[in-house]
């Protein structure tokens, strides 16, 4: 077994001569390999000029496509003229004149199509109304309370008094802009909702003249309507909360009258505006369950009376579905539809404040009086 072992051990180690061939082409490649065993100076060129012999052709022909069409262009070449110079051209390419084929001024608005392109306008009125939206939500928060704490200074003494008075005279002037602007951006969104309707029923051309049409229709006739109509609605507008804001500051406690009172009746004006007659609405800072100043004041989602948190959940103490404890109302409801009012928080608070203030400047004059008897 073992010199059987080393037979095959030396069988594998030695090469049959058989097996080894000749390559003809490595011949050829020792031949221009030096003793160092680097190759020539003369063969290195030629072997990288044969593998790029192929990608230098097209590119030369490239760029003399690209010469030709340039000289054509310019007209003339260094020595001589440009029409003897130019290489010809390929008989397949041929310029074309848009012009020829593309007639902008009888050129005609493609109708919109029901599937894709009402959708497109649809999402293009969802932005607008999202825009409306933004723009009454701040125009509602941040007037009133910059409305009711100007007020609040012109309630004070001299000189703070008549500047926060004349402020107040300028807001009234930015907020009737306001109201002429959002309802030119309502004018925009309606007349997307109208354009998306069409395109529904039916494929409509000339879409822009029809948009820019309409809103200029509806906005020709807003200004035609007279101040009350535009300022006064049966809806919380962001006017009637500026100016009840204020109204609340200078008369606390009053029941603020209809806004009739506060706009010149102009022609066009019912003569008494019975539709436009709103106001006359007190708001009512203390509880009417614990008869003191609200704390913590939830709102009801259904009826949106007000009530202190401690007060409406012991009156739900039981758990039962009961009607609004608000006089005169009779929507039945649950705890749960009560939630947290953060806006009328600020309210109270302001509520609170003026009456200190109040409070303390009726003191002030008592003791004045005391000191001149």
């Amino acid at each position: 077994m073992p010199t059987i072992r080393n037979r095959r051990s030396r069988a594998r180690r030695e090469p049959s001569s058989d097996r080894i061939e000749e390559d003809p082409t490595q011949d050829e490649n020792q031949e221009d390999v030096d003793e160092n065993g680097n190759a020539s100076e003369e063969e290195q060129p030629r072997r990288r000029g044969s593998a790029q012999q192929k990608p230098q052709k097209k590119v030369k022909k490239e760029k003399t496509r690209r010469s030709a069409r340039t000289q054509d262009e310019d007209g003339n070449e260094e020595g001589g003229d440009g029409a003897e110079a130019t290489a010809p051209a390929d008989n397949n390419e041929e310029e074309v004149d848009e012009g020829a084929w593309l007639d902008l001024d009888n050129f005609k608005n493609q109708p919109l199509s029901r599937q894709t392109d009402g959708l497109v306008i649809a999402g293009i009125a969802k932005e607008w109304d999202r825009f409306v939206g933004n723009w009454e939500r701040s125009a509602m928060t941040m007037a009133p309370q910059v409305a009711e704490a100007m007020a609040e200074v012109g309630e004070g003494r001299g000189n703070e008094k008549d500047l926060a008075l004349k402020e107040l005279e300028k807001m009234d002037i930015k907020m009737r802009e306001f109201v002429d602007t959002a309802a030119e951006i309502q004018a925009h969104y309606d007349m997307l909702l109208d354009i998306r309707n069409q395109v529904a029923r039916e494929d409509t051309s000339d879409v822009l003249d029809l948009y820019n049409d309409g809103v200029q229709k509806k906005k020709e006739e807003w200004a035609g309507k007279t101040t009350r109509q535009k300022l006064i609605s049966k809806n919380d507008s962001p006017y009637q909360l500026f100016r009840q804001r204020i109204y609340e500051v200078q008369h606390p406690g009053e029941a603020m009258p209809p806004m009739t009172e506060f706009i010149s009746r102009e022609e066009g004006d019912d003569s008494d505006d019975e539709d436009l007659a709103v106001g006359g609405v007190s708001q009512n800072f203390k509880c009417t369950l614990t008869l003191l100043p609200m704390e913590k004041p939830l709102r009801s989602r259904v009826c949106k009376h007000v009530f202190s948190e401690d007060g409406i959940r012991s009156y739900f103490a039981d758990g039962k579905r009961k009607t609004c404890p608000g006089a005169g109302c009779s929507r039945e409801q649950m705890l749960s539809d009560y939630v947290p009012d953060n806006e009328f928080v600020r309210q109270v608070k302001a509520y609170v404040r003026r009456e200190k203030r109040m409070a303390e400047e009726r003191e002030d004059d008592d003791d004045d009086t005391e000191v001149i008897e």
